[in-house]
């Protein structure tokens, strides 16, 4: 079971989320939740596997719940920090990001 480390609500996802350093180095993943200021997704362990600390561009979509608290253009763009990256027992990695703006729509 997870510990809660977000201020705000999470909210399952489950799209495709590209990342990198710049917007030219992307890789894809897959988001697995989305909050105002945080996202975490899962990579694929042969992928560069982002590290503490660093920096990425991150490029998904948000998509309305069944509740449609939230929408955003096809495309959202943010800047965040990795706060943490866990091996997961299928040696993918999760990867916890704190965004730099808040998401649109979600409190």
């Amino acid at each position: 079971m997870l510990t809660e480390r977000r201020k705000h609500k999470r909210f399952p996802h489950g799209g495709v989320v590209w990342f990198g350093e710049s917007a030219v180095t992307l890789t894809s993943g897959t988001v697995a939740d989305v909050a105002r200021f945080g996202l975490a997704f899962t990579c694929a362990a042969e992928e560069q596997r982002p590290q503490t600390g660093q920096r990425l561009f991150i490029q998904f979509a948000l998509y309305p719940d069944a509740s449609h608290r939230f929408h955003d253009e096809p495309g959202t763009n943010r800047i965040g920090r990795v706060c943490r990256v866990e091996e997961l027992p299928d040696e993918s990695y999760r990867v916890a990001v704190n965004l730099d703006q808040p998401l649109p729509g979600l409190h």
